[in-house]
């Protein structure tokens, strides 16, 4: 079920450009563009570089231990920097670093540091964290609009100061509980209340895929247009009060029992592979539609 859930969703998702995770911890390399330096520090791959190819780089993979991120600063026009299993990273100079690179587009790390990580980048669209453990995330970015978390688990509660910050993406988090979902998402409604332009603090689509821990979230939000919630294996009866919600997938949610929906404006509900009295039990799975269709409206969608 997990799988097809999961070729469902990628479906949906547009192409994620490949992840740099290694087997042997100690490989250590650093790429620019094309060009991929094995065995090199980032200090020694800038110096073995003129300036004209650090000046069109747009492209930076670091991977391993050693590199001194203070020389990060030297590659001006980076749109996307990876940043991969450099686990003896310092958070401060890479703080300092990220800061200055103003053509930054996308940032993706693989990284687990016991110190808190602070990202802070006003260009950046797009942030991703991947196979990271015990995270202490700081991340404030005026103009971030997307944010990934895979395969990541959480030491405190993720602080998100992205007041254009759209989308948000749980995928495989083993930690993520009713309760810290709960905490993450009031900040946005916080956030939307005191914001005086309301155009900002539009958390607009969440998704959520393989989190076992949830089994009662209370998701609510002025803001979200689409849920995700595939393959959460003890999700049982989840509160979602989303007045402008479009669409609520829940796929592949076996254990689902009851939702309570305060959703005024729902056009779409797909609930394949969900709830198992709905597919063995057709006069409840009727009874179920027409309610809802007599709730919202006759043309309201839905996929069981």
């Amino acid at each position: 079920m997990k799988r097809k859930a999961s070729e469902e969703a990628d479906g949906k998702e547009p192409p994620r450009k490949k992840l740099f995770k290694i087997e042997n911890k100690d490989e250590t390399f650093v790429m620019f563009d094309e060009k991929k330096m094995i065995g090199t520090l980032l200090q020694r791959a800038i110096s073995m570089c003129d300036e004209e190819t650090i000046e069109q780089t747009k492209t930076v993979v670091i991977v391993g231990e050693g590199h001194d991120f203070s020389e990060l600063q030297k590659i001006k026009n980076v749109t996307s920097l990876t940043i991969s299993e450099c686990d003896d990273l310092n958070p401060n100079i890479f703080h300092t670093s990220l800061k200055s690179l103003h053509a930054l587009e996308t940032l993706e790390m693989m990284i687990s540091i016991k110190e808190p990580l602070i990202i802070e980048n006003h260009q950046m669209s797009s942030f991703l964290l991947n196979f990271s453990q015990h995270v202490d995330l700081h991340l404030s970015s005026t103009s971030v609009k997307s944010v990934s978390f895979s395969s990541c688990s959480f030491a405190s509660v993720p602080e998100l100061h992205g007041p254009f910050l759209q989308n948000l993406r749980f995928t495989n988090s083993r930690n993520l509980t009713d309760r810290l979902l709960y905490q993450i998402l009031s900040q946005f409604e916080e956030l939307h209340v005191t914001m005086k332009d309301r155009k900002c603090a539009r958390l607009e689509s969440l998704s959520l895929f393989d989190c076992p821990l949830l089994e009662n979230p209370h998701i609510e939000s002025s803001t979200l247009l689409k849920l995700i919630l595939n393959a959460c294996e003890s999700l049982k009866n989840p509160i979602i009060k989303c007045i402008h919600l479009h669409t609520l997938d829940i796929k592949w949610c076996e254990q689902l029992q009851n939702m309570l929906l305060g959703c005024n404006t729902l056009q779409k509900l797909d609930l394949k592979g969900s709830a198992a009295a709905l597919e063995n039990d057709a006069s409840y799975r009727d009874l179920m539609i027409n309610s809802l269709r007599q709730h919202y409206h006759a043309s309201l969608e839905i996929h069981t």
